[in-house]
């Protein structure tokens, strides 16, 4: 699921409550009312520090053409839009009990 309101109370889960849990190793989520734990699946995992490191994969192809300052310029900007995009890309389930 994509992470809006909670799937049990329907309490909203905000964008910066997902972003905390990216940049903190992505913990569970957990909704302030029901206490709900959301679990984060693998593959977007994989797919967010994938994407937040391709400019490292394809390095030497931008070093060709632009110099290395310009390529640390590139590096920034595209973290910083991997991180803030990736709470929109991130799915979750609750574990059935």
């Amino acid at each position: 699921m994509l992470i809006k309101k909670c799937e049990r109370c329907g309490n909203k889960i905000g964008w910066l409550k997902v972003f905390i849990s990216i940049m903190s190793g992505f913990r569970n989520i957990r909704c302030d009312e029901c206490k709900t734990e959301y679990y984060i699946i693998a593959s977007y995992r994989l797919i967010i520090v994938l994407g937040a490191s391709f400019p490292l994969f394809i390095r030497d192809q931008i070093l060709k053409v632009f110099s290395p300052q310009f390529y640390s310029i590139l590096a920034i900007i595209w973290l910083l839009f991997i991180i803030s995009l990736s709470p929109f890309l991130l799915r979750t389930y609750v574990k059935k009990r």
